[in-house]
């Protein structure tokens, strides 16, 4: 039985050795892509964000969008404080009042920075959309909009559209 732990924990610390490295090697290639440009990061604005989410022309395209509609809601939160808790909610009340049908909500909801994935089109039926914000024009009203983006980022149409902006931020 000794031997037999001993091999165990021989084998367990070599497998930790090599998955040790094989992070370091992850580590070193991230920075890689992040130095040279490849997947990273990118600024706008003095905002850093992630192109595996993100793009320069939806962030761009974004500034000029001006396509709301006074019965919008845009849920804007920094991540992990909530936010598809309270996208529920607010789908939840929309359900409640009948503004929207049941089990509809992949018809309503999507994210303003990203691109729906190319399932998530599959299963809900949605179509390809022409440029790149063009999956925001194809929800039906009333429409819920979600991002990561600050309120700075948000196109300057929410405010003279009158839509309804729900902020969740940290505490720390």
């Amino acid at each position: 039985m000794t031997i037999k732990n001993t091999i165990k924990n021989y084998i367990g610390i070599v497998v930790l050795y090599i998955l040790s490295w094989i992070n370091a090697f992850k580590l070193k290639l991230g920075i890689l892509k992040e130095k040279y440009g490849i997947i990273g990061f990118f600024q706008v604005d003095g905002l850093k964000l992630s192109r595996r989410m993100n793009s320069e022309d939806m962030i761009e395209a974004l500034k000029e969008f001006d396509s709301f509609k006074p019965d919008d809601v845009i849920i804007s939160t920094y991540p992990k404080t909530g936010t598809h808790f309270t996208m529920g909610i607010v789908y939840s009340i929309f359900e409640e009042k009948g503004l929207v049908a049941l089990n509809s909500q992949h018809s309503h909801i999507a994210a303003m920075e990203m691109r729906a994935p190319a399932i998530m089109r599959i299963i809900t039926g949605q179509k390809q959309a022409a440029g790149p914000l063009g999956h925001l024009e194809t929800c039906k009203s009333p429409r819920i909009f979600v991002t990561h983006l600050p309120w700075d980022f948000l196109p300057p149409a929410v405010r003279e559209n009158k839509v309804k902006v729900i902020f969740s931020d940290r505490y720390k």
